[in-house]
């Protein structure tokens, strides 16, 4: 009756050293990731898929791009694509935030 509580403690001890088994460039691969999903989450945010489509497309494009790297195992190739996209998610909210402060600019008056 003891073997299961103790079975379930010794898992979960271990489970607590996975994480730090895990290698760096796994880990900051993790991290791009995170970090690739909170420029995309922003820019969708200020809607840069419809004020910016170009911008958008290109930062979806190198996504994209990461990811098939990822899934043929280049992880180096995956960050620097990861890290580009990043970049270009930035550069698509900076666009729709410019471009949302130009629709709010009032009309300038016709002259008299």
């Amino acid at each position: 009756m003891r073997t299961i509580p103790l079975c379930a403690a010794g898992i979960l001890i271990a489970l607590l050293f996975v994480p730090a088994c895990a290698t760096p460039k796994h880990r900051s691969l993790a991290t791009l990731q995170t970090q690739l999903d909170n420029a995309r989450i922003d820019a969708l945010a200020v809607d840069a898929a419809l004020r910016c489509p170009d911008e958008w497309m290109a930062a979806e494009n190198m996504r994209l791009r990461g990811e098939q790297f990822l899934r043929n195992g280049q992880q180096d190739s995956a960050a620097a694509a990861f890290k580009f996209a990043i970049d270009l998610y930035e550069n698509a909210a900076t666009c729709a935030g410019q471009e949302r402060r130009r629709e709010q600019m009032p009309s300038p008056l016709p002259p008299l």
